[in-house]
């Protein structure tokens, strides 16, 4: 008895010792004298503040050590959502380049039909630009390079947002934003080929395109998938589709975020930069294959898709059960 109150007076006169478990058991033990004080109706000065400081040192070690294993948990597990949404990439990413196709041609065959496709700001714009011999986005300022990220990043946060949001209106929501962003690539890139830029375009475009493109893709990917629950939800009913869907399409949302922070990084500041266009596209090349050999490394690595509990059906799942028990139950009768 004696070892146990000279240990339980050290560990209270250092409760950082040992980590969260040894400030747990200081905060019980704390906890367990204040209510025996206030039973025996003894004053206990300055034993509601300890518990008090206890538990903020608790809570603080365990945010410490839970942030990291949660930022690093998501980033191995953001591949494996990928896998499941790959179907909804193929058709997302399919409609973003039909619209863009489509805005390519119709306004090479009339320019003004980017009058309807584009905004009239965006529209009027380039038309000004490209009529004073301008090039794309010629001449930026670079020194309001961190405002145009964060203004960038505020726009394409808000575009991925829409775009699995709106998902749940049947998938039409998801579509549609597809069909818009692509069908604005295709309007600004048909008016910049009627002056004969298209290299200049590209430049500019390739370094943070190739990581805001994907992102828009998997913004609609999962809005497609969140539509096609409702839509066809399977033997399972719409909320367990639902939430097979929303298993994977909400952290593919969440994850976009600093993908589209590091776009919008580089747009504001790498993009504008003048430099020759082979740095434009090496760096483009550079960055699509580290973001291709990430999100595809659940194809080749098994180990970092979803576990099983998370992709198979929950009907199925269920029926398997009740026939655990059925048999149990009869194996009871006998």
């Amino acid at each position: 008895m004696g070892r146990e109150s000279k240990r339980s007076g050290q560990d209270a006169e250092r409760p950082d010792s040992g980590g969260p478990m040894a400030l747990l058991r200081s905060y019980r033990r704390a906890a367990v004298e204040l209510g025996r004080a206030q039973a025996q109706g003894r004053a206990e000065p300055g034993g509601r503040a300890r518990l008090l400081e206890l538990r903020s040192r608790f809570t603080a070690s365990r945010v410490r050590r839970s942030l990291p294993s949660a930022l690093r948990g998501a980033l191995a597990s953001f591949p494996g959502h990928v896998y499941e949404l790959r179907w909804h990439i193929l058709v997302a990413a399919g409609l973003f380049w039909l619209a863009a196709g489509f805005g390519w041609v119709a306004v090479t065959l009339d320019p003004w039909a980017a009058s309807w496709l584009l905004p009239a700001s965006v529209h009027e714009g380039i038309l000004a630009r490209l009529a004073d011999g301008q090039h794309w986005l010629e001449e930026v300022d670079v020194s309001a390079a961190p405002a145009l990220s964060g203004s960038l990043l505020a726009h394409n946060v808000e575009a991925a947002v829409e775009a699995v949001a709106l998902g749940i209106l049947a998938g039409l929501g998801a579509v549609a934003a597809m069909v818009e962003n692509g069908a604005f690539l295709g309007a600004v890139a048909g008016l910049v080929h009627a002056r004969g830029m298209d290299r200049v375009l590209w430049a500019f475009v390739a370094p943070h395109g190739v990581l805001e493109f994907p992102a828009v893709w998997l913004a609609g990917a999962a809005g497609l998938a969140l539509g096609e629950a409702l839509v066809i939800p399977g033997p399972g009913g719409r909320g367990a589709a639902l939430r097979r869907a929303a298993s994977h399409a909400g952290p593919v949302a969440v994850a976009l975020v600093p993908l589209l922070g590091l776009a919008a990084l580089v747009e504001g500041f790498f993009s504008p930069v003048p430099k020759p266009d082979w740095a434009s596209f090496g760096f483009a090349a550079l960055l699509g294959a580290s973001l291709l050999a990430y999100l595809g490394s659940a194809w080749w690595a098994p180990s970092r898709r979803p576990p099983a509990s998370t992709t198979r059906a929950p009907a199925e799942l269920q029926s398997r059960a009740a026939r655990r028990r059925s048999w149990s139950r009869a194996s009871a009768a006998q």
